[in-house]
């Protein structure tokens, strides 16, 4: 066998090593395997545009996830001056659908609301309750990395789809 040969089969087994290997770290959530989806075959000629309702591309998922943000929401006091008149939590979808809101009164009763639906710890939450003190917008997740949460969540901590009411 000659050495040409051998550097081909050595590399495809390297090769298929490594990718089995990505498989562990790879998100199945994203994957195919746990997204239910069909397959329609298009007549020929079809192209995609927006007035063709049927075409589609990708998987449809059972299942929408949100990652969370909350901010102090401004109005004006009496005297015309800004002021906190209350906390908005903004749940953003993972994927093409319809924004979820809500509103809290005080900043105790969003962090209340954070530890009991969440179960945020002690460090997280008084680090969102100062982040939102200096009046910033807050995305709560983990150590530089983004968390889902499923659209059930977002209701027990009481966001739902349309505008914010002022």
């Amino acid at each position: 066998m000659n050495k040409g040969r051998i550097a081909v089969i050595a590399a495809a087994g390297l090769l298929g090593c490594e990718l089995i290997e990505a498989l562990d770290r790879f998100d199945l959530r994203n994957g195919a395997a746990d997204a239910p989806h069909s397959h329609i075959e298009m007549p020929e000629g079809t192209t995609a545009t927006t007035a063709n309702d049927l075409f589609a591309s990708g998987a449809l998922r059972d299942r929408v996830d949100y990652f969370l943000q909350v901010a102090p929401a401004y109005g004006t006091d009496v005297l015309g001056n800004w002021t906190v008149v209350g906390y908005d939590a903004y749940g953003f979808p993972d994927s093409g659908t319809q924004q979820m809101y809500g509103r809290y009164d005080t900043l105790d009763a969003l962090m209340s609301s954070l530890e009991s639906a969440l179960g945020l710890g002690e460090a997280q939450l008084e680090a969102t309750r100062l982040s939102l003190a200096r009046g910033e917008r807050t995305e709560i997740g983990g150590h530089r990395a983004r968390l889902f949460f499923p659209e059930g969540l977002m209701r027990d901590l009481g966001l739902r789809f349309g505008l914010l009411e002022t």
